[in-house]
């Protein structure tokens, strides 16, 4: 037999190469398994990041929102230079955002269709001049209303979209529990924006009072039992 003829030392390096194969296929497993943990970390940490940018502009939009209602409830008369101030704070952040997305835009794409919607988000934002020309010019169909709570509706449906890709399920309990409340505090901010309109209009519908499908507090909170 082949074997026979071998040498001791050469049946002894035969011997060993089985087990340095299974070593050797161990390592290559495990490196695998932790290339993978170490992408999935870091597509998380991604997400999270993100998904503060988004939740840091929509706060200010927010507030932009509510100084905008007090100065049209005014009639112009209060809050004016307030608003020019919050406008830049909330500029900045949007530019913050922009910087952060321009910079990562390989981790984005890897997000499946996710780039997309940002990119809808972003051209409605940039629609915001004119609509802040309309609203210091006290135009009746400024739309400024409607157009910062689309704006922040957009915004947290974004965040609500990327916590999918969190693959640690703690992780992705927690952010969907930021969403609950971010969810919360708009339709809130909605509410409290349509009634300075009731109040400049001196008239409400219950249309008007919920422009948006998930306008009402009460909308809000049942929506939020389907998580």
């Amino acid at each position: 037999m082949l074997l026979d003829r071998l040498s001791i030392r050469s049946k002894l390096l035969l011997l060993s190469i089985l087990p340095l194969l299974l070593l050797a296929a161990f390592i290559i497993s495990q490196g695998d398994t932790l290339y993978k943990e170490k992408k999935s970390s870091y597509q998380t940490k991604f997400i999270i990041e993100l998904a503060l940018q988004l939740e840091y502009f929509s706060h200010e939009f927010a507030i932009e929102r509510g100084l905008t209602e007090q100065f049209l409830a005014s009639k112009g008369m209060m809050g004016r230079d307030q608003i020019r101030e919050q406008r830049k704070i909330s500029d900045r952040y949007f530019d913050d955002l922009e910087k952060f997305i321009n910079s990562r835009q390989l981790d984005l794409s890897n997000l499946k269709g996710i780039q997309t919607k940002f990119y809808d988000l972003r051209e409605l934002i940039k629609k915001r001049n004119d609509v802040r020309q309309k609203i210091d010019q006290l135009s009746e169909k400024n739309n400024g209303f409607s157009y910062y709570s689309l704006v922040n509706n957009k915004a947290i449906g974004l965040i609500d979209s990327i916590t999918i890709f969190v693959e640690n399920s703690n992780v992705r309990r927690e952010l969907r529990h930021t969403v609950e409340i971010m969810w919360l505090e708009e339709h809130a901010g909605q509410s409290r924006g349509a009634l300075h309109g009731v109040y400049q209009k001196r008239s409400a519908t219950f249309a008007k009072l919920y422009p948006y499908p998930y306008g009402s507090l009460i909308n809000s909170i049942t929506a939020l039992s389907y998580y």
